[in-house]
């Protein structure tokens, strides 16, 4: 009796592998853990992180236009707040946290609400790599210069004046690519975690939804009062994130899962005439 060929084009190869995959992801225990806690959504947030960093990486490496804009009379108007950084520094945490918890309640919200980030990202690439806006910042940065030392803890005014003053020398210098403002992109998506945007979006637990609107509202708040952004970077941002958000609620995802559809339609109709 011949032993059966293995098969080892591309196709087969990539079939074995997905199999290999799917089990490791679905049947294991560790699979389970994987699909109990919805760990898939946390990691597509951090893929999420990954294109929007890489991106804006390369953006600040290719060579085009800066442009600096006066302060309009409503960025005059803003007071400097330091306590503001706070909500600033947790930009980094909050959305994919607040993007996994909505995953428990209402997954399709929080697929569509990380795509929609990342198609952001895209956008706001497109922009920076056309015109790339500088921030200026010279009444906040004689505000915390004085605060270069360390200072106690139990001291909030001045800890977060100091932390301020950190963000100016040592992490974000000269602050350029600011519009549209990422950070508020992607706190807006943390806001409508809180807002039902369409019929069945009222799972997500009150208290969750009142912890999440606010700190996302503080964020993007935190973008101006801080003076990483003009007023109107933070305003491009959130609109900018809006508008992509329903395009992708309302036309993209639909179509995708009609394609989907269709395919499948196609594959059973395919299995019934072979049998």
């Amino acid at each position: 009796m011949e032993e059966a060929v293995k098969d080892n084009s591309l196709k087969a190869r990539w079939a074995r592998f997905h199999s290999k995959l799917k089990h490791t992801f679905t049947e294991t225990k560790f699979g389970k853990v994987w699909i109990k806690y919805r760990l898939q959504y946390l990691a597509y947030t951090l893929v999420m992180e990954a294109v929007m960093a890489g991106l804006y990486f390369i953006a600040t490496r290719i060579p085009t236009q800066v442009v600096t804009f006066d302060t309009t009379i409503i960025d005059d108007k803003i007071p400097f707040i330091s306590y503001f950084y706070f909500f600033y520094l947790f930009y980094y945490v909050v959305p994919e946290l607040a993007l996994w918890a909505l995953s428990f309640y209402d997954p399709k919200k929080s697929l569509n609400l990380t795509s929609s980030c990342i198609a952001m990202s895209f956008l706001a690439f497109i922009c920076y790599c056309s015109c790339q806006v500088r921030m200026v910042r010279p009444q906040a940065e004689a505000i915390v210069a004085e605060y270069a030392n360390f200072s106690s803890v139990y001291n909030l005014d001045t800890f977060f004046k100091w932390a301020v003053n950190l963000q100016y020398t040592k992490l974000d210098p000269i602050p350029v690519n600011c519009m549209p403002s990422l950070h508020c992109a992607v706190s807006c998506a943390v806001v409508l975690t809180a807002i039902p945007t369409g019929k069945g979006e009222g799972k997500f637990p009150i208290g969750w939804r009142i912890f999440f609107g606010l700190f996302g509202l503080g964020i993007i708040l935190s973008t101006f009062i801080i003076k990483q952004h003009y007023f109107f970077d933070a305003i491009a941002g959130t609109f900018g994130f809006v508008l992509v958000y329903f395009i992708m609620k309302l036309l993209i995802v639909p179509t995708i899962n009609k394609h989907r559809e269709k395919k499948k339609l196609e594959k059973q109709t395919l299995a019934a005439e072979n049998q």
